[in-house]
């Protein structure tokens, strides 16, 4: 029976679907198979920087900048030792348990696979080494990116019969099953034995689902004791006492309980050891196909300073920043909320001019250019939201009578791309994803429409999850990679920070001033404490429509948005995908005086977002002096500064440049004087700004010492 059990298995490994291992060649670039061996020989593999040896006794993953050794183990991996190659330090790992374990210690299978493939670069993401290792249960697929101080690993199960029962499940409030018993134990994807008794961890734990929460960012810090402690978190980071030498893991999860089949923690640590969890099997049901169970990215660094660049490094390796298809000054009309009571042909004509005049790339419609109306219409007649038919996806008769043509031209006509709102069909797990990729593809086609903000996302099963990751993968191969998903963090089980993002940019908030929640300090303040994790070019962050509705706001509030001023307010999403969350037609002549300002900034944005952009100075809070810098390399970048409300002119402002640097300033947009200042001892660099609520957007570059000539 088990031999019946093990061929069906075997006989399915070429069947999955995944989120994150698309097939490359769908897209337009060959794979090259370099070794598929079913009983392993000893064999080395080279390409590029990166590189996987096989001994026989052992597996050996690296580039120029990270290396791992496996004691092969048949296949069952355990780690013997991790090296950071930038800095030569070194981590021999000190007991033999392995990695990746499912839980109740199910009898370890010999490995029935190895294989190694080299991915040439495609329009979503650079060249890749990936080896693959397969046991009758766990599936583990490494990538290995060139000169990135990271190693990824998606793992896989197929759920053994004996721990279909092994965990005590409910149904939660909103019908998804989570795990509650005390005894209910999660999946071990990947483990560390580390060396030594001193060792600090953070978790970093994320929220979405901005609708209902503002602070996004939170990060604990602890020392490892002898009894396990469990954390939450996407994000892991783990240094020895004695020096700043690091580990992190990342998890490229959904964020906390809207995992599947969260066991409510990601991280199990203690003196010894650290581990990094996932879904309970007996969720993930036990059909024979390979479930994923996330991918798991573990990094070294060096140094504090290092910390942060190691996880960017690896960060911009998931979704190549191509500026004629991620560059974008969006404009979308939902933030005045008038919803879709004025969407007709005549009104997106009349916002696409004065689009233009204010100075954007793109403009979207939002919900109720279609012909099947949301339960979010003003009209009587919506009432659609789970499910949805084709026609319902045709634009709307009474609205558009001559169709999107004339819009589209219109659009083409003023140098502004025409993107579009687009609501999946939930019902029966994305049962219907082919249509609605077919939809998709049919709009890209006929329209050149290449950008769709996907909302109303709620992914609550595996099967859901599959289906949803083959309708962007549908569209992806239809477009060849062309098409950009604006993926809205709003509400809802969706894909957090993450998760997806391989499919476009985040559109992260929705703010009002209807209801007096939309600060600008707000704003900055979640870009700012996102951007110490996430590339905040991924993100996209609003400014609004001052002068609406200032009678929401208390008169005498100087942080309310009619007192600060509205290139200020532009200025704080130029870091991140820019959104005009308004109605172009509904802003006073005054505002479009900001059109020069991005102007500017579309002429530098291509290079400040091939940086990696860290934040520096305080953390906003409306009264501080704060900012971002895009490192570009270690002597060029960006640096944008943000005054605050505050009385100060001029500040020393913590930046990541090195101490005692010199360092010339050549103004691009807000305040316009050049300078050339010194770093202090600590790298905080002198900067002055004339008046409260002004801004300065810097190119800086490090002047040699003479002892470096």
């Amino acid at each position: 029976m088990k031999l019946w059990i093990l061929f069906t298995r075997l006989a399915v490994i070429t069947t999955v679907v995944l989120c994150y291992l698309p097939s490359q060649a769908q897209i337009g670039t060959p794979v090259e198979l370099l070794v598929d061996q079913q009983t392993p020989e000893p064999f080395s593999v080279t390409k590029a920087d990166c590189y996987v040896q096989f001994s026989g006794d052992s597996l050996v993953l690296g580039n120029a900048t990270i290396e791992r050794i496996f004691a092969w183990n048949d296949g069952n991996l355990i780690t013997a030792k991790l090296t950071d190659k930038g800095s030569g330090h070194s981590w021999r790992m000190t007991n033999n348990r392995v990695d990746t374990q499912l839980p109740n210690n199910p009898e370890e299978a010999a490995a029935q696979q190895l294989s190694v493939h080299w991915h040439d670069t495609t329009a979503l993401e650079p060249a890749y080494l990936e080896a693959t290792v397969t046991t009758q249960y766990i599936k583990k697929v490494f990538r290995i990116y060139p000169r990135t101080p990271a190693i990824a690993c998606a793992v896989f199960f197929q759920s053994p019969e004996a721990l279909v029962n092994s965990t005590s499940v409910q149904p939660a409030s909103d019908g998804v099953e989570r795990a509650t018993s005390q005894e209910a134990q999660a999946v071990t994807l990947d483990r560390l034995s580390l060396p030594g008794s001193h060792w600090q961890v953070t978790n970093v734990r994320f929220r979405d689902a901005t609708d209902h929460n503002n602070t996004l960012v939170y990060s604990q810090d602890q020392l490892l004791f002898t009894k396990p402690t469990h954390l939450p978190g996407n994000l892991l980071f783990a240094e020895e006492s004695a020096s700043e030498h690091g580990i992190f893991w990342l998890k490229e999860a959904p964020l906390g309980e809207n995992q599947l089949a969260y066991v409510g923690y990601d991280f199990e640590v203690k003196t010894g050891e650290i581990a990094v969890t996932g879904p309970v099997p007996n969720q993930m049901g036990t059909d024979s196909i390979w479930h994923s169970a996330y991918r798991v990215v573990t990094g070294v660094y060096g140094s504090e300073q290092d910390k942060l660049a190691a996880l960017r490094s690896y960060q911009h390796q998931v979704r190549s920043y191509q500026p004629k298809r991620d560059a974008m000054i969006m404009m979308n009309t939902w933030g005045d909320r008038g919803k879709d009571g004025k969407i007709n042909e005549a009104f997106v004509l009349r916002e696409l001019t004065s689009g233009a005049r204010l100075g954007v790339t793109h403009f979207q419609i939002d919900d109720g250019w279609q012909q099947g109306l949301s339960k979010n219409s003003k009209s009587a007649s919506g009432d659609l939201w789970d499910q949805w038919s084709k026609d319902d996806w045709q634009p709307h008769n009474d609205r558009f009578p001559r169709g999107l043509s004339p819009i589209v031209q219109r659009a083409a006509s003023l140098d502004i791309q025409l993107g579009l709102w687009f609501h999946p069909s939930n019902a029966g797990e994305y049962a219907t994803w082919e249509q609605d990729a077919d939809i998709l593809i049919d709009l890209y086609q006929k329209h050149g429409i290449k950008v769709f903000k996907i909302d109303g996302l709620h992914i609550e099963s595996a099967r859901a999850e599959r289906n949803l990751c083959q309708m962007f993968e549908k569209v992806l191969t239809a477009s060849d990679g062309q098409i950009v998903f604006n993926l809205d963090a709003t509400a809802g089980r969706r894909g957090g920070y993450f998760y997806l993002n391989r499919y476009g940019n985040i559109f992260l908030e929705n703010r009002y001033t209807d209801w007096g929640n939309y600060y600008p300090h707000w704003t900055l303040r979640n870009l700012w404490m996102l951007s110490h994790y996430i590339p905040p070019q991924r993100l996209q962050v609003e400014f609004l429509n001052k002068w609406r509705n200032a009678s929401k706001y208390a008169a005498a509030d100087p942080l309310a948005p009619i007192n600060v001023p509205f290139d200020y307010q532009v200025a704080i999403t130029l870091m991140a995908q820019p959104l005009a969350w308004l109605e172009g037609t509904g802003l006073p002549e005054e505002a479009f005086a900001v059109s020069g300002m991005l102007t500017k900034y579309q002429e530098t944005s291509e290079a400040l977002h091939q940086g990696a952009i860290f934040p520096i100075g305080q953390e906003p809070n409306g009264f501080s002096w704060t900012g971002f810098q895009s490192v570009i390399s270690k002597s060029e970048g960006y640096l944008m500064v943000f005054r605050e409300n505050n009385a100060h002119e001029k500040v020393d402002l913590a930046t990541r440049l090195l101490p005692n640097q010199l360092v010339t300033l050549k103004p691009i947009l807000g305040q316009r004087t050049e300078a050339q200042v010194r770093t202090d001892a600590q790298g905080q660099l002198p900067i002055m700004l004339p008046h409260a609520h002004s801004f300065a957007l810097y190119h800086y570059r490090c002047v040699p010492s003479t002892t470096d000539q």
